[in-house]
């Protein structure tokens, strides 16, 4: 589990959150396949506030395709 949550994603994701002042959550499938010790494709995140800038910031600062 602490594998899954030390991918760079999520420092990217914490970083923007702090700099935005939105508070984010891991959510949904990620958090029962992580649970499950499963392997996981996808990262389902939900957000308080302003969630399509959100996912834009984070989309930009990651390398590769991503779907807003």
């Amino acid at each position: 589990m602490q594998k899954a949550l030390e991918q760079k994603e999520f420092g990217v994701i914490a970083r923007i959150a702090e700099q935005t002042g939105i508070k984010a959550w891991g959510v949904g499938g990620f958090v029962r396949d992580l649970m499950l010790r499963n392997p996981t494709k996808d990262i389902d995140i939900m957000v308080l506030g302003a969630g399509v800038e959100f996912a834009e910031k984070v989309a930009k600062a990651l390398p590769g395709e991503k779907h807003v």
